[in-house]
């Protein structure tokens, strides 16, 4: 069947639960930490201070921020320096003990474990929480789903052209992450098994980037944190049982793993700095800690989701 035949019955179904579209839950970011700086030292005793510098992924650091704000609150002696520049850059500033805390987005390879052993360097791994996957067109895209197949035919440029029932009729403008970025990673391996993006796609250093290009471009489409989405874009409902029924992207259908585009977020640290960061490992895992992670549009770590799933189920 002709591949435009196909991306038209799909983007004529309707969800699985017949809602509206934009029927969200998750927390709307404007305002974004992506690929910057924060340092939370100014005004405090620098001699007393213990200080903790957190490096890594784009889209943990909205969470990490917030998670930091309400510990500082509690913890007077506490001062952070935060940095966001993808997954990659917090692995590599960790290896170098340039940073405490690794944030990813995607789980640490093995080459990476492998160069923590010959520097002789003992690592954490914990599971911070979850985060699905939107993917977005611009809002005067007709087009309401995709089948999990033809988002695959999309981004490795098989599909090139949106059919006219989207009201379109124009070749598909991609946007996705660049390659330091776990979110990369994760689409690249798990949505795409591990085919090539198309060589036409636009990257991008942070999801805030890609929703303001899809926002510009009608024909655009590319993939987000769900956590980091806001309204001036679309997500699609997405097929995993070939066109079947179509899943919305809402909190309660990512946490039943109805929706399946998602992955486990992590933070990094090495074993002998496991005393100095404890306090705020422990806050991170409370109760308090939880509701901020599921308050800021992510998954806790308690959900059946993360706990319950090694990580290569969850695709």
């Amino acid at each position: 069947m002709n591949k435009l035949l196909l991306l038209f019955i799909a983007l004529s179904m309707l969800s699985c639960d017949g809602t509206s579209t934009m029927n969200l839950s998750s927390a709307v970011l404007e305002k974004s930490v992506n690929d910057s700086k924060k340092d939370t030292t100014r005004g405090k005793n620098n001699s007393k201070l213990v200080r903790i510098s957190i490096k890594g992924s784009t889209t943990v650091a909205p969470v990490m921020e917030k998670l930091i704000s309400e510990f500082e609150k509690r913890n007077s002696l506490y001062a952070f320096n935060l940095e966001a520049a993808g997954s990659l850059s917090g692995i590599e500033a960790l290896k170098t003990q340039d940073a405490d805390i690794a944030m990813t987005s995607a789980i640490m390879n093995e080459n990476h474990k492998f160069d923590f052993h010959k520097r002789k360097l003992d690592f954490v791994e914990l599971y911070l929480g979850g985060d699905a996957l939107a993917i977005i067109v611009n809002v005067n895209n007709k087009a309401k789903g995709l089948t999990k197949e033809m988002v695959k035919e999309i981004f490795t440029g098989n599909i090139k052209q949106w059919e006219v029932s989207t009201g379109l009729d124009k070749h598909i403008r991609i946007f996705g992450r660049d390659t330091s970025s776990g979110t990369y990673r994760y689409f690249k391996e798990q949505i795409l098994n591990n085919e090539n993006f198309s060589e036409n796609t636009v990257t991008l250093k942070n999801s805030k980037n890609i929703i303001d290009s899809v926002r510009k471009y009608q024909n655009a489409i590319g993939y987000v944190s769900f956590a980091q989405l806001n309204y001036s874009v679309e997500p699609l409902d997405i097929s995993f049982d070939h066109g079947k029924t179509f899943i919305k992207l809402r909190n309660e259908h990512v946490e039943n793993f109805h929706y399946k585009f998602v992955r486990p977020l992590y933070l990094y640290y090495t074993a002998d700095t496991y005393i100095k960061l404890k306090p705020f490992i422990d806050f991170i895992k409370s109760d308090k800690g939880k509701e901020i992670i599921f308050n800021e549009g992510y998954i806790p770590v308690s959900s059946s989701l993360i706990s319950g799933k090694h990580h290569n189920e969850i695709q």
